[in-house]
């Protein structure tokens, strides 16, 4: 769960339903750059979770999918079993630059970056993981 005492809400970014869930998130003034995302069911909140602000809108995108995870007694809402190669896979071809890229040294340059990308977010996945248990 979010701490209340360390978060400031800015303003709503987006709220609605789906399949019985209600999903909102929230702008943070504090800390800067984050959203609060908030999952209920039944007026009771089933998940909550801070979330890069510039990517919020992937929430609603995905909602099926964490539905799915929740309703399969995963509390997280996020499945477990994700590996780095998946999400550098996914991270590179949701990426626009891809499909521009034809240089051999803009791709092995792009390599590195996306390798590093990956690596600090799923980093942070396996550590959100963590915490939820």
């Amino acid at each position: 769960m979010v701490n209340r005492e360390k978060i400031k809400i800015e303003k709503v970014a987006f709220e609605g339903e789906k399949r019985g869930y209600y999903f909102k998130a929230t702008y943070l003034e504090k800390p800067k750059g984050e959203a609060l995302v908030e999952i209920s069911k039944d007026n009771k909140i089933v998940q909550e979770f801070l979330f890069p602000a510039h990517k919020v809108y992937n929430i609603p995108a995905h909602a099926n999918d964490i539905i799915d995870t929740l309703e399969q007694g995963n509390n997280s809402g996020i499945s477990n079993n994700l590996s780095m190669r998946e999400v550098l896979d996914y991270e590179i071809r949701s990426h626009w630059l891809a499909n521009w890229i034809g240089s051999e040294w803009v791709q092995s340059l792009m390599i590195k970056y996306f390798t590093w990308r990956v690596r600090r977010k799923y980093n942070r996945y396996i550590v959100l993981l963590g915490e939820r248990k």
